[in-house]
């Protein structure tokens, strides 16, 4: 689906120089046992409940605009520092946080966010989110990761999320107007 962004939404492309990395990064230490196929089906979930996690921005005409493809999901990257010394696996996930977090996004690729899950031990992971300031700010991003943990709960639990329909941007920008 692909719809016109209002011009507020976005700047021109021609003054979008260096927007590929105006974006954040946020990590959650994990203490528990992690169900691998739960954790990867709440962030599948996660995506397909907002559009803006399956966003691409392009150009038609010379006028900013935003596709959303259903079939688009960001990715989950992972990696295990298990097999390291106990002060070498905190030193080596922090690199790899902040390199993951500092990743320039191509806008009309897409996805416009990713996720990443460091192994440090049987029962400690670091989960990492980071998004496009295009479709993701502070407070939105807040309530993703609060989404997240509330399917991934659920998930584990055996049972299907309880979880309002969320809003769009689409929608949103549509109210702004």
């Amino acid at each position: 689906r692909c719809d016109r962004l209002p011009q507020h939404a976005l700047l021109h492309p021609t003054a979008r120089k260096g927007v590929e990395r105006q974006h954040s990064a946020h990590a959650l230490r994990c203490f528990e046992a992690l169900a691998p196929a739960r954790f990867e089906h709440g962030l599948i979930t996660l995506s397909r409940r907002h559009e803006t996690l399956r966003t691409r921005i392009g150009e038609r005409d010379g006028a900013p605009w935003v596709e959303i493809d259903d079939d688009l999901v960001p990715p989950l990257v992972r990696h295990d520092v298990c097999d390291l010394p106990p002060a070498e696996r905190d030193l080596q996930a922090r690199r790899m946080v902040l390199s993951f977090g500092q990743e320039p996004f191509d806008l009309a690729r897409g996805p416009l966010a990713r996720h990443m899950l460091v192994a440090l031990g049987a029962d400690e992971y670091v989960f990492a989110m980071a998004m496009h300031h295009i479709v993701s700010d502070g407070w939105s991003t807040s309530i993703l990761i609060r989404e997240f943990m509330q399917l991934y709960a659920a998930y584990v639990e055996g049972h299907e999320p309880d979880l309002p329909v969320p809003a769009q941007y689409v929608d949103y920008a549509g109210w702004e107007q």
